[in-house]
């Protein structure tokens, strides 16, 4: 039987662990995983796998403009030759204080040089781009609201495909857009998506850094369950949770670092001392609630 190996310390492997490809912070991350495409999010030294909600700001180059956003992969991360691209699920929302079920009264353009869709009253078809012959995909598209434009949080809802016959589209992925609002209310719409689009056991607030106590935090949990934290060196090819047929650790070789009861809101936090000698390597992190037999996304970060 396959079991999480548990280590007493983190100081030995962290020597083991390699430099990684960097990827354009802010950016959409884009991976094949499983036959499927999966989004990140990317900040300069992090990548969080299977991160589905993004934030946006209008009007900080042109008003009523963004092209952030933007989408980017590794290299050889798609076939060469195929092309990626998205569709619109629904119809753009708009933040009404508790939640997004009011329709906006405004619709968006997407866009990128002579293909545009806009949004409507539900899903629409977009359009796709090719992969470059390296097997990236990094692309920008230009998101405008269009007229009147008034001030608001909305919210766009999409999904990506492509035409490699080997790739399942993603999950449904969301971006808030502030259009001339406040961070507070932007922030409060984010949270609300998070919790109320997104399920399953997601990591938030990633600050890490070598000698000195990390938290590892995460939401999604079920309130008064216990939630496991580990880390490895590479994804994939990782065990069996125990006790839960058919739900894997998608970390190779996870070591455990310790666990958490999860709080009435559903977050749970691990603090964890880096030592030095994790200069830069590069650590895989996971969470695992074994009595739900959930298994959560995987924090990618290179240690500085």
């Amino acid at each position: 039987m396959n079991r999480i190996t548990v280590t007493l310390t983190m100081a030995a492997g962290l020597c083991l662990a390699g430099r990684a490809d960097a990827q354009h912070a802010g950016d959409v991350f884009l991976e094949g995983v499983a036959g499927r495409i999966l989004t990140g999010s990317i900040t300069e030294r992090t990548i969080l796998h299977d991160h589905r909600v993004f934030p946006a700001e209008f009007g900080e180059i042109f008003r009523n403009f963004t092209d952030e956003p933007g989408f980017d992969s590794r290299a050889d991360a798609f076939a060469p030759g195929t092309n990626i691209g998205f569709n619109v699920l629904d119809a753009v929302r708009i933040w009404n204080g508790r939640s997004f079920a009011t329709r906006s009264p405004v619709t968006f353009t997407i866009s990128f040089a002579n293909l545009n869709v806009e949004t409507g009253a539900g899903f629409v078809e977009g359009f796709g781009l090719p992969v470059a012959p390296n097997g990236e995909w990094h692309r920008h598209l230009n998101f405008v609201i269009n007229d009147p434009a008034p001030a608001g949080i909305y919210l766009l809802a999409l999904e990506l495909w492509s035409d490699d016959p080997g790739l399942r589209n993603s999950d449904p992925f969301f971006i808030i857009f502030n259009q001339e609002s406040s961070e507070l209310l932007h922030d409060e719409a984010i949270d609300w998506v998070e919790n109320n689009l997104v399920a399953g056991i997601r990591f938030e607030d990633v600050d890490l850094g070598v000698g000195r106590v990390n938290d590892f935090r995460v939401r999604g949990a079920t309130p008064g369950r216990r939630v496991t934290f580990f880390y490895g060196f590479r994804l994939g090819g990782g065990p069996q949770v125990p006790g839960c047929p058919g739900t894997w650790i998608t970390i190779h070789f996870p070591r455990v670092m310790g666990s958490a009861i999860v709080d009435s809101s559903g977050r749970a936090t691990y603090s964890q001392f880096v030592p030095g000698g994790a200069t830069g390597r590069i650590v895989f992190f996971g969470a695992v609630e074994p009595s739900t037999c959930t298994v959560g996304n995987v924090v990618e970060h290179e240690f500085e």
